[in-house]
C-alpha cells in the first residue's frame, strides 16, 4: 500500500507540473494579441454652387460639422451586417467662395452636376481630418456630416435641401495589421449593401460627392432718354447707383456696350462731367453696399449683372434744366411710374428696368413772325422797285 502511495503522489506532482507549464504559456498559445489601433488619415467632399453665366462667383462660406453616427444592424437578404458607431471628434473645413474661384460652363471630371442653358458653377473641396480618431478592430465606422442652413434665403442663396449626409469609413485587417482602407460618402444611412463574403460593399447606390447650393441673381438695366424741341441729344446726364444688402466683397460687371466708357465734351454738358470714366465694374463694400456715378447720353443704357435675389437699389439723377419723370419694371410685375428723377426697389427679384425720361420743350414765338411779315415783303418789294429803277437809268 505505501508503494502505491507514493507512486500516486509522484504521479500528481508531474501532473501539477505539467499543468502548470501549460498555463503559463496559455496566453501564447489561446489569445491572440491584440490590434495595434489604426488612425485615420483625411479624406474630401465637394460644396458646389450654381449661378447664372453672367453672375460672378459671391463672396458665401459653407460651414458643415462632422459628428459619430451610432451603430446599426442592416438585415440583407436574410443575413445582418453591422455598423458601427465611429469613434473619436473628426475636424472639418468649411467651403469658402469668393469672386476670384474659377467657375466652369460644362461638368468637369468626376464632378456630380447638372446645369440648365446658361448656368455655370464652382466648386470647394471641404476636408475631413480623422487624424484624431484611433479604430482597434476592423468593421466600418460611420460619421454623420452636418451642413449649415445659416446661409439659405439670404443673399439669393439656396442651400441644398438635403443637409445631411453619411460618411463611413473602412477599416480593413492587412495581414494582421489595421488600416484605414476607404472613405464613403452616402446621401442617407440606408444607402448600403453586402459583399458575395458578408462584409460591407465599397459602392452602395446612394454614393455621393457632396452638397449642391444655388446662386440667384438678376440683371439691372439703367437707360436715358431725352425728348422735346429745346432737349439736347448729346448731353451728358448723370444718374448715381446705390446698392444695399448685398453679399460684401461680391463683384458685379457692368455691361458699357451701349453707352460710352468715358464722358466726351459737348456744348450742353457740364465741364465737371467731361474726362470721367463710367465704370466696368462694381464691388460690394464691407457692409453690403456700393454707390458709383453713371453717365448716359439720350438713347444709352448700362447693365448691372448679377444682382443677387433680394438686393436693394435706388437711383437718383442729378437735376438739370430738363423736366425728369420714371418708369421702372420687374419682371412681370406692373410697371412703376413717376414724375421724379428718382426711383428704387427694395428687393430685386427678377430681371429689372430703369427708363429715365428728361423732357425739355420751349414755345416757339410764332405770332411775331406773322406780324413782321407784311413789313418784310414791302420791305423786299421796294428794294426791288429801287434795284429796277437805277438799272432803267442806267439805260
Amino acid at each position: 500500500m505505501k508503494k502505491n502511495t507514493l507512486k500516486t503522489t509522484a504521479a500528481s506532482g508531474i501532473l501539477a507540473l505539467s499543468l502548470c507549464s501549460v498555463f503559463a504559456q496559455a496566453p501564447k498559445v489561446f489569445a491572440a494579441d491584440n490590434y495595434t489601433p489604426a488612425i485615420g488619415g483625411t479624406t474630401t467632399f465637394d460644396t458646389y454652387l450654381i449661378m447664372e453665366e453672367q453672375a460672378h462667383v459671391p463672396n458665401v462660406t459653407f460651414n458643415y460639422t462632422v459628428v459619430p453616427g451610432t451603430s446599426r444592424t442592416y438585415n440583407l437578404d436574410g443575413q445582418t451586417l453591422e455598423i458601427l458607431a465611429g469613434v473619436g471628434t473628426p475636424l472639418v473645413s468649411p467651403a469658402v467662395f469668393s469672386p476670384d474661384d474659377t467657375s466652369y460652363l460644362t461638368p468637369q471630371g468626376t464632378d456630380q452636376i447638372t446645369l440648365d442653358s446658361g448656368y455655370k458653377y464652382a466648386r470647394h473641396a471641404s476636408q475631413i481630418d480623422f487624424s484624431g480618431c484611433s479604430f482597434d478592430e476592423p468593421g466600418v465606422y460611420r460619421y454623420v456630416i452636418n451642413a449649415s442652413d445659416e446661409n439659405n434665403g439670404l443673399h439669393g442663396i439656396t442651400t441644398d435641401p438635403e443637409t445631411t449626409r453619411i460618411m463611413d469609413v473602412y477599416v480593413t485587417d492587412d495581414s494582421g495589421v489595421l488600416i484605414v482602407s476607404g472613405y464613403v460618402l452616402h446621401t442617407d444611412d440606408g444607402d448600403i449593401s453586402m459583399s458575395d463574403s458578408m462584409g460591407s460593399s465599397s459602392s452602395p447606390e446612394g454614393k455621393d460627392k457632396g452638397y449642391r447650393n444655388t446662386y440667384d441673381s438678376h440683371d439691372l438695366t439703367l437707360r436715358n432718354s431725352v425728348e422735346g424741341n429745346q432737349a439736347s441729344r448729346d448731353k451728358y446726364f448723370r444718374f448715381t447707383l446705390n446698392i444695399a444688402d448685398a453679399i460684401p466683397g461680391t463683384l458685379f460687371d457692368v455691361d458699357l456696350s451701349l453707352a460710352d466708357a468715358v464722358v466726351t465734351s459737348t456744348g450742353a454738358t457740364k465741364d465737371s462731367y467731361v474726362g470721367v470714366s463710367n465704370p466696368s465694374s462694381i464691388t460690394v463694400g464691407s457692409d453690403g453696399t456700393a454707390s458709383v456715378d453713371i453717365y448716359l447720353q439720350h438713347g444709352q443704357s448700362v447693365k448691372i449683372k448679377g444682382l443677387a435675389n433680394g438686393t436693394s437699389y435706388d437711383i437718383s439723377e442729378t437735376e438739370e434744366d430738363y423736366k425728369p419723370s420714371n418708369t421702372r419694371s420687374e419682371g412681370d410685375l406692373p410697371v412703376v411710374a413717376a414724375s421724379t428723377n428718382n426711383t428704387s426697389d427694395d428687393s430685386i427679384s427678377a430681371d429689372s428696368e430703369a427708363i429715365f425720361l428728361n423732357t425739355r420743350d420751349g414755345l416757339i414765338p410764332t405770332g411775331i413772325m406773322v406780324d413782321v411779315l407784311p413789313y418784310a415783303i414791302v420791305t423786299l418789294l421796294g428794294g426791288a422797285g429801287a434795284v429796277i429803277t437805277m438799272h432803267n437809268r442806267r439805260r
